[in-house]
């Protein structure tokens, strides 16, 4: 199977990580390399700035001024969203966010804002590694893919890589630390 018939076969599917994790490090790896859609601009590079929407409340603690273990869990489910600033604006990605809260809020209960965005290299995400095992050389945290759709051609999902629950909250804390240093915040 290739990357692009996975993500046509699992695109939408809320357990897409669990499918990722059956699969060989090496060919989540090998896959980064190519694409994942149709329309896709092609593979995520290591230079590109990646954009992912922060919620409030969902993804921010105000009181800290910290980004929650919350933003980032998505990678263990169906995929972090972020955006490739090279295949849209920052205008855009701010317009996409407000528009998605009003949605969201039309009936909601405890309604969200959207807070701002943090940005980070592409190249930073794929340098956080973890060690599976003592004496066995570190592993990679976490793999990106072009996940474009119809309605958003920078669309990208970020997954951890890493099989091991305690792992994996290790790989996401290193990611929500590079995170707190980029919030961008934009009040609406």
């Amino acid at each position: 199977m290739t990357c692009i018939e996975f993500f046509g076969e699992n695109s939408g599917k809320r357990d897409i990580y669990s499918s990722l994790q059956e699969l060989d490090n090496a060919k989540l790896f090998q896959w980064e390399n190519e694409t994942a859609s149709l329309q896709s601009p092609g593979p995520v590079q290591n230079e590109e700035i990646l954009i992912r929407q922060i919620i409030s409340p969902h993804h921010f603690d105000a009181e800290t001024k910290k980004l929650k273990t919350s933003a980032f869990t998505d990678s263990e489910t169906f995929g972090l969203s972020v955006n490739r600033l090279s295949h849209t604006t920052v205008e855009l990605i701010h317009d996409v966010a407000l528009e998605r809260i009003e949605k969201a809020n039309i009936n909601a209960k405890n309604p969200k804002a959207f807070w701002g965005t943090v940005n980070f290299f592409c190249a930073e995400v794929r340098a956080i590694f973890y060690r599976s095992e003592e004496g066995v050389a570190p592993l990679r945290g976490f793999v990106i893919y072009d996940t474009a759709d119809p309605e958003d051609p920078s669309h990208a999902d970020i997954f951890t890589a890493v099989p091991d629950k305690a792992k994996v909250r290790s790989v996401r804390l290193s990611l929500q630390e590079i995170a707190n240093n980029f919030l961008e915040h934009q009040p609406h």
